[in-house]
């Protein structure tokens, strides 16, 4: 399975990346909206991890843009955040995520939303 991870910061990337590789999952990373867009092109992914606040592009504007396409609309999109505002679901599904986790995230928090 193909998993892009979608963060400016370098350290939620690894932290993504290092549950996701040796359980077999093949992973791409992007540090901005802009990078998720052409890395969603060329690697097809089965699912996407996106930060929502990034500099370039933010996760809303990416989310929203492959969710316009047609492999898009099928790809699951995990919204990962820091926001606690109440209305964040309601913001985030407006988007387009298909779900979302909040940073910090639990190990069983990501498998459970692939």
């Amino acid at each position: 399975m193909r998993v892009l991870v979608v963060d400016d910061s370098p350290e939620n990337r690894v932290l993504l990346t290092s549950l996701l590789k040796p359980v077999g999952f093949e992973v791409v990373e992007a540090t901005n909206g802009q990078e998720a867009l052409e890395h969603f092109q060329s690697f097809s992914p089965h699912v996407i991890f996106m930060d929502m606040r990034m500099p370039v592009m933010d996760g809303y504007e990416a989310t929203r843009r492959i969710k316009a396409t047609e492999a898009g609309h099928d790809t699951p999109v995990i919204a990962v955040t820091a926001s606690v505002f109440g209305d964040i679901g309601d913001k985030i599904g407006k988007a387009g995520a298909d779900s979302y986790i909040l940073k910090p995230f639990r190990e069983e928090e990501v498998f459970g939303n692939l």
